[in-house]
């Protein structure tokens, strides 16, 4: 589970704090119902995928796929983070999280800052901020500084809806930061092997 948030970081969590006005969020030039629009594919690859679903965008998607090492047999693998990731360029769009069905999770895209949001987290690659309403099990195997280095985003599909059926779909995102820009210095920066101690033993899962 992600680490519980303090007093002063839901503060800086808040809306007009992350910039949210009511009316026009700092990162956009304009309303976010002017800019909303089908994400484009990373420009960061390390696996490629073609896209077949005649919902999705009919371009070639970029895939990145976290490295994950076997340290130990008896202990879980190690997802190791990319290099930090400076935010690419563009506008941000916004995600709440949502249910497509009883086992699907999604991501639906959003004008305002929903009221039941628990939690925002960002993906720098495709530019997009997202609500979760829920709290969420980061995976055992990501043990290096979630909080600087990221971890590995939620299963879900990312679609429009209407009227409960999907009217389009959107590359997924795969990795998340807690901040919507990297602390200054750290981007490039990458994780230190961690010590089999900080890794969960597979008995125990």
């Amino acid at each position: 589970m992600l680490p519980a948030l303090s007093a002063e970081d839901r503060a800086a969590s808040g809306q007009s704090a992350q910039g949210w006005d009511g009316n026009k969020h700092r990162l956009l030039e304009e309303t976010p119902e002017d800019t909303m629009r089908p994400c484009p594919p990373s420009t960061s690859t390390q696996q490629t995928l073609q896209i077949q679903s005649p919902m999705i965008m009919n371009h070639t998607a970029v895939v990145p796929e976290p490295e994950v090492w076997s340290l130990a047999q008896d202990r879980v693998e190690w997802i190791v983070p990319p290099a930090i990731m400076a935010v690419s360029e563009g506008k941000w769009t916004y995600w709440k999280e949502d249910d497509l069905d009883k086992d699907t999770s999604c991501f639906c895209p959003v004008f305002s800052w929903p009221d039941d949001c628990e939690r925002v987290c960002y993906d720098q690659v495709e530019r997009r901020e997202l609500y979760f309403i829920e709290n969420f099990e980061v995976p055992p195997g990501a043990v290096s500084k979630v909080d600087l280095l990221g971890f590995p985003a939620p299963d879900a599909r990312f679609v429009e809806l209407s009227d409960g059926m999907v009217t389009k779909e959107f590359q997924a995102s795969h990795w998340l930061y807690t901040e919507c820009v990297p602390k200054r210095g750290t981007v490039g920066q990458r994780a230190p092997t961690p010590p089999l101690s900080e890794l969960p033993l597979r008995s125990s899962l």
